[in-house]
């Protein structure tokens, strides 16, 4: 009996999952489908995709195992908040590898203080590490090294290096040639051995290969681990994750990464406004090109038309670069002025929340014990809303300070209705506290509306 009906309805339903593989599989589309409708199943793939890259960067930075599992998580959770500003064109394992990075290096950070406090003895190394020397020396360095690479070579390298694809499947993935991506990852490693060297760890070309090949594979990723991210990011797509999902430690180091991005793409825009500012047109474009270029990258300088090589720029005198320099360096203090003041606001609007909250909690307890009024408790309440509103970043985080102070009116108008039924209290003190509930309420669909 002949088997190539068999094969050919096998052959046809691989054609039919395969294009629709290719047609949900990109990253662009995954990340689409998250921010559109937080869809759980494009980011449990997105975390499957470039987790072994990211749990790569954390084990070769810190040495706990639970600080690589913080790490981790905080990554994928800064990707849950950041998922609208990551470009379409860009690549999403690029932008998890430089957070992976960050919030790596703020972990060990944290790390060394708290072990200068307690003074333990030194653990082991986390999963992954070896004695190689090679790899001892190359492995405190690499990351670093990797993440000031341009981006039309880091990333390349990165799909090639440490997420373990070939050159065919990096060059479709990118919508490039392979010979371009086999040119761009073949100029990142002698970037990188370059830079080593340098650096004092000098290694042939050949050896430098193998070391990568070998080390750099993209670490397994326990299904636990994935689980937890994602279950972590669903929970926090809506606002701030209840407690259970996240650790303190992981929220910390999210809020850290978060307000560093905030600050590289402020500085970076003020920059670019004063450059813009000091220089002509042709130049401008130069300023705005160095503002956007990413750390450790080589800005592209545009080459002058054909018709300008006749008319080369004036040189500046002395006194106007010395200006230039002096300007530039005014503006770097005012952003680091910036940076301090910022930091300084949102520690003093934090600990504004705290108290806020202890005191509605003391006049919550006051009052249902018949010793406060509700002047002082919606007073107490009214605070709490403004330290909330303070702090709140989107229209939700808004909406859910106004639905607390909502359920706060309400739990007090209750109260009273039964008091009152009790021939406890008058009407007036119940129509009063019915008055703050319904205004509570107009605010919740006055903010919805808006």
């Amino acid at each position: 009996m002949s088997h190539r009906p068999y094969q050919a309805v096998l052959h046809h339903l691989g054609r039919l999952l395969g294009r629709q593989e290719r047609e949900v599989s990109t990253d662009a589309e995954l990340l689409e489908r998250f921010v559109a409708a937080r869809d759980e199943a494009a980011f449990e793939s997105l975390v499957r995709r470039h987790g072994g890259l990211v749990l790569g960067v954390c084990r070769r930075v810190l040495r706990s195992e639970q600080d690589v599992e913080d790490a981790f998580q905080a990554t994928f959770l800064a990707l849950v908040r950041k998922a609208g500003s990551v470009s379409k064109g860009g690549s999403v394992g690029s932008w998890l590898y430089k957070v992976a990075y960050r919030v790596a290096l703020e972990a060990r950070r944290r790390a060394v203080r708290r072990a200068a406090r307690e003074q333990p003895l030194e653990g082991p190394p986390a999963v992954g590490a070896s004695c190689d020397v090679v790899w001892r020396d190359l492995r405190p360095v690499l990351d670093e090294e990797v993440s000031r690479l341009p981006a039309k070579y880091r990333v390349p390298f990165l799909l090639c290096h440490l997420e373990g694809k070939t050159t065919d499947e990096a060059a479709r993935q990118l919508g490039m040639p392979r010979g371009t991506v086999g040119t761009r990852v073949a100029r990142a490693r002698e970037r990188l051995r370059s830079r080593l060297t340098r650096r004092g760890v000098a290694l042939s070309s050949g050896l430098f290969s193998s070391v990568l090949a070998e080390r750099l594979a993209s670490a397994a990723v326990p299904a636990s681990l994935v689980s937890a991210a994602v279950r972590a990011a669903s929970a926090s797509a809506a606002g701030p994750a209840p407690a259970g999902f996240v650790s303190a430690s992981v929220i910390t180091l999210v809020e850290g990464v978060c307000y560093t991005m905030f600050v590289t793409k402020l500085k970076n825009a003020v920059l670019a406004t004063l450059l813009l500012g000091l220089v002509g047109s042709g130049t401008g474009v130069l300023a705005s090109r160095l503002a956007r270029a990413e750390p450790g990258e080589e800005p592209a300088v545009a080459r002058p038309a054909a018709q300008d090589k006749a008319k080369p720029p004036s040189k500046p005198s002395p006194d106007e670069a010395a200006a230039l320099a002096a300007r530039l360096q005014e503006a770097a203090a005012r952003a680091a002025r910036l940076d301090v003041a910022m930091m300084r606001v949102q520690l003093l609007m934090k600990a504004q929340l705290k108290v806020a909250t202890e005191e509605v909690e003391a006049r919550e307890k006051e009052f249902q014990a018949g010793r406060g009024t509700l002047d002082l408790l919606l007073g107490a309440s009214r605070r709490l809303l403004q330290a909330q509103t303070n702090l709140s970043k989107t229209k939700e985080d808004r909406v859910a300070a106004l639905e607390r102070h909502l359920r706060l009116m309400t739990q007090i108008y209750e109260m009273n209705l039964a008091r009152f039924q009790a021939g406890r209290i008058g009407v007036s003190e119940l129509k009063e506290s019915e008055f703050y509930r319904l205004e509570a309420e107009i605010e919740v669909e006055r903010e919805n509306l808006k």
